[in-house]
């Protein structure tokens, strides 16, 4: 198992509130505030920790509701491109900590299903009804799923990762 430094184990607690912000940041006016509230929320997040009792990085990210993007200071910029980004930055920089060992396998596999479930919100149009920002969040989806994947690009879902659905 890796060994991960305190500010290491920090970013890849939070790349699940990283992922959220990112796709809010989109549509919403306070992308951080939302995230608390979807966090809050999230059934999903409580089940995967009670299902892997044993992964330090699952059963962490949820422990900083204070500072849920530690290292990232988004309150201050409106300028949206900006923040995407400083997310999509923060987002590539703690994934590229994950190894190939169980835990980071299985933390993986836990961020491309939560990329899947908020495609569906999204679909649901539960983050905003604008076709070009529902579809820019569609494409960055897609992207994650991809990052995230156990599977080789070509091989996600059986298909060519061009497939137009998550």
């Amino acid at each position: 198992m890796p060994r991960y430094t305190e500010e290491q184990r920090a970013r890849l607690m939070a790349l699940p509130s990283a992922m959220l912000t990112a796709t809010l940041v989109m549509g919403a006016t306070d992308p951080v505030a939302t995230v608390r509230d979807v966090l809050d929320e999230m059934r999903y997040f409580r089940e995967m920790r009670e299902a892997y009792p044993g992964n330090d990085l699952i059963q962490g990210m949820l422990q900083d509701a204070e500072n849920p993007l530690p290292g990232l200071h988004l309150s201050s910029s409106s300028d949206r491109e900006a923040v995407l980004h400083a997310l999509h930055q923060y987002i590539e920089e703690a994934g590229a900590l994950l190894g190939n060992d169980t835990e980071a396998k299985e933390f993986k596999a836990f961020l491309a299903a939560l990329t899947e479930m908020v495609a569906e919100d999204v679909e649901k149009g539960q983050f905003g009804s604008d076709p070009a920002i529902e579809q820019a969040q569609m494409k960055y989806l897609r992207t994650l799923k991809q990052q995230f994947s156990l599977l080789p690009p070509r091989l996600m879902n059986g298909t060519a990762s061009s497939d137009a659905s998550l």
